[in-house]
């Protein structure tokens, strides 16, 4: 049996081992570990030697892997080579925010955001920090999407990640996101799921709604892993942080009159609104794949 598990590994695990993150359609991308029956090494031969018969493969491909390691310590981050070809990062530039890639205390290196004297001045107004952009996705038919970043935030703010689609270099307005909030008389923050608003909303001084419970709560200064999936034949966004997730529907049809689906471009949006003086924030692996459950 052990021998029989190791070749198929690849192909069954999902079915043998714990759940992942990833949500699709309100369950666990990588399926749920089976029970009860086919819980027992007789129901595990089982399952291995239906999917050997059934030749099945998983396909999985990135189509977003941005790091800094490659990066030089002190400087912004170049444009970085394609890894896969035709993603991009953006980091902007309008003396607003300091961007700057930094030695990471687990390893490696990641990019440091901070508010200038100028954003400072007027904290309350949202500011574009960093754009990643995904090499193109597959549109027929459409991909299952997931991804992923990792986070921390250090002192009072709120960083929003918003995920905006383009049509044929027509863009969408922002589908749906994830917030982390920390406030100045709180000891700990908050992740909530956020619903898609108009893109005349990038930048201005109102808060944006969210939607159910926290989907964590946040201890400044702790590096946060934030996992999201995208749906498109039901139009719903998941996001999973610290164990559990909330999910938000967006629109068929953006207000500028561009469909949302299916996604040929994805770009990660990355904001910064309330900081302090003392307020930093740290970005990596930002990560985007579609994948194909199984196939014959």
């Amino acid at each position: 049996m052990s021998i029989l598990k190791s070749i198929l590994r690849p192909c069954i695990s999902p079915l043998l081992d714990s759940p992942t993150v990833y949500r699709s359609g309100g369950t666990d991308f990588a399926h749920r570990p089976v029970s009860g029956r086919y819980s027992s090494i007789f129901g595990k031969a089982l399952l291995a030697a239906v999917f050997l018969l059934a030749g099945c493969t998983r396909t999985v491909v990135t189509r977003l892997d941005i790091g800094f390691d490659a990066d030089s310590y002190g400087q912004p981050p170049n444009f970085p080579l394609p890894t896969p070809p035709n993603d991009q990062l953006t980091a902007t530039v309008r003396q607003l925010t300091t961007s700057e890639v930094v030695a990471d205390r687990a390893g490696g290196k990641w990019l440091r955001i901070t508010p200038s004297p100028q954003f400072l001045a007027a904290p309350d107004q949202r500011r574009l920090t960093t754009i990643a952009t995904a090499e193109a996705f597959t549109t027929n038919p459409p991909a299952q999407i997931r991804g992923s970043l990792r986070l921390r935030l250090d002192g009072p703010g709120t960083v929003t990640i918003g995920f905006r689609v383009s049509q044929g270099g027509n863009f969408t307005d922002i589908i749906g996101g994830v917030q982390l909030y920390k406030s100045a008389f709180s000891p700990q923050g908050e992740v909530h799921v956020i619903p898609g608003f108009r893109i005349e909303r990038i930048e201005d001084i109102y808060p944006l709604p969210t939607i159910g419970n926290r989907i964590a709560n946040y201890q400044p200064g702790r590096v946060i892993n934030i996992n999201w999936s995208i749906d498109q034949s039901s139009r719903i966004l998941y996001v999973g942080a610290g164990g559990t997730s909330e999910s938000t529907t967006f629109r068929a049809v953006s207000s500028n009159g561009v469909a949302t689906t299916p996604i040929q471009v994805l770009s990660v949006w990355v904001w910064l609104e309330k900081p302090s003086s003392n307020t930093v924030v740290f970005l990596d692996r930002l990560r985007a794949e579609e994948y194909e459950h199984w196939r014959k």
